[in-house]
């Protein structure tokens, strides 16, 4: 089955979800819904995917990364998470200054909103906070019902939830990881602390910035279906991570070494 084929079946089962559910969402007060992409864009887009055996699927560049970037459930099994209870809905409160502040470009000063819609930016959107308010929101390259890669921004998730669990008293970060995760007490996270896996100074040496492949962190990536698949690539993250033992560059607590493994942890 051709690497084609296989996207062109995930496309129709989609197709065939949305047809058979939107009657059931239909209503009249709803302003009427147009997709910000044409199936025939959509299929173009499929056969343009790298062949998943030979290159990573971010590795296409220009318009192609942009649409894999705001299309990964096409391209890969997600889960909405919906929330629970009651909600803290952000207001609004729009500071037009911030749309006109001039950002230097080899063109000369463009005004902000200008500046993301232009050939100098490459953004899908912006949304600027302040004291709990939208201050500034726009969508230069994709709608914003679009759910886009958020890549390592989802780092702050991670180490907010951590924060919010030490709060209530239900997660000492003092504590060695395997006390919260046993099915670590043999990988090389044994014996250090939430604290330092948050710190990314786990001393782990599984570094992002070494991405040959066959090295640690390339084998972490192929394992999240990020990187293409070696015969050694663990089935699952999950089992990559409580087997690894790549050793350690430095001991636990005294530097610090970007690694995704830390977040996943």
């Amino acid at each position: 089955m051709t690497t084609s084929l296989i996207y062109r079946i995930k496309l129709s089962y989609w197709l065939a979800i949305g047809i058979t559910t939107l009657p059931m969402l239909a209503n009249e007060n709803l302003a009427p819904f147009k997709s910000s992409t044409s199936v025939e864009e959509t299929l173009r887009q499929h056969d343009r995917l790298p062949n998943p055996a030979e290159e990573e699927w971010w590795a296409p560049t220009g318009a192609d990364m942009r649409w894999n970037n705001r299309h990964l459930q096409q391209l890969f099994p997600t889960v909405p998470v919906y929330r629970d209870g009651q909600v803290s809905p952000l207001t609004y409160q729009l500071n037009n200054a911030i749309s006109q502040f001039p950002v230097a470009t080899p063109d000369g000063d463009l005004p902000f909103t200008d500046f993301l819609n232009s050939e100098h930016s490459t953004s899908l959107g912006v949304v600027i906070l302040h004291q709990g308010h939208i201050v500034f929101e726009h969508y230069a390259r994709m709608q914003e019902y679009e759910k886009p890669m958020w890549w390592s921004v989802s780092k702050v998730f991670v180490s907010s939830l951590i924060a919010i669990l030490e709060a209530r008293g239900d997660v000492d970060v003092s504590q060695p990881v395997e006390r919260y995760l046993p099915e670590l007490k043999n990988s090389e996270f044994a014996n250090i602390s939430i604290r330092d896996v948050l710190d990314m100074a786990s001393g782990v040496d599984c570094p992002d910035g070494d991405y040959s492949r066959g090295t640690c962190y390339y084998e972490f990536e192929a394992s999240l279906g990020d990187a293409v698949r070696s015969d050694d690539t663990p089935d699952t993250p999950y089992d990559m991570i409580a087997g690894m033992k790549p050793g350690k560059w430095a001991p636990p607590g005294t530097g610090f070494d970007y690694s995704g493994t830390n977040t996943f942890v």
